[in-house]
């Protein structure tokens, strides 16, 4: 996630580049996604991570 950016807007880039990666043959399980959008949020997130 870039600095000031909305969640919303780095979603809407996650899945642009996970539709591209698809259409390459690059396939990703909802597990894999969400695992790298976890990862991707600033530390100020982390508590909120843990509790997921």
């Amino acid at each position: 996630m870039q600095e000031q950016e909305t969640i919303e807007s780095m979603y809407k880039r996650f899945t642009v580049i996970m539709n591209e990666l698809s259409d390459l043959g690059k396939k990703h399980t909802t597990h894999q996604k969400i695992k790298k959008i976890l990862k991707s949020l600033p530390k100020i997130w982390r508590p909120k991570i843990t509790a997921i």
